[in-house]
């Protein structure tokens, strides 16, 4: 029960007292943004000044989950990728990404697996600006597994061609 409670009060103080119709009138979207975002913002612009301190860390990063450099996370995907793996494994991971965006859809008849495809990769591209929910040490590592099995179901079909009779 103590658990419940603390989520309910979690969500009501984070979420809900925040976009109130009462406090969305008052506050501007960056400010709603950066109380919503527990202090992302901040936490970004330290880590993004880090990384321009550092910049020997650039090119290829400091390895995963390597917090030598930094003590903080940034609860930004990108910016995480770019301190372990740096801009050429941001690059490969953006490719990747982008893969799915860029599938041609060859069957006319199964449009709505291609459009849901590019519908939930889109959704992925732009949460991962506020998490890291598709990086392996973290806790929502299991969401990875989920976004590529949810994928596989929607890529499969657009390719699977029955053998002629």
């Amino acid at each position: 029960p103590e658990i419940i409670d603390t989520a309910y009060e979690s969500f009501e103080n984070r979420i809900t007292n925040q976009v109130s119709d009462v406090t969305l009138e008052e506050k501007d979207a960056i400010q709603l943004y950066d109380d919503l975002g527990s202090g992302r913002l901040e936490l970004a612009l330290i880590f993004i000044d880090r990384l321009s301190n550092n910049l020997y860390a650039l090119p290829f990063g400091t390895g995963f989950n390597n917090r030598m450099l930094f003590s903080t996370s940034p609860h930004n995907m990108y910016l995480t990728l770019i301190r372990d793996v740096g801009i050429v494994g941001l690059f490969i991971y953006l490719a990747w990404l982008f893969s799915y965006i860029y599938i041609k859809n060859p069957r006319k008849d199964l449009r709505i697996y291609y459009v849901s495809l590019r519908a939930i990769t889109w959704s992925m591209v732009v949460t991962l600006f506020f998490g890291e929910h598709l990086y392996i040490f973290r806790p929502l590592y299991a969401l990875w597994g989920m976004f590529l099995l949810v994928t596989a179901f929607l890529f499969v079909p657009l390719f699977f061609h029955p053998a002629d009779k």
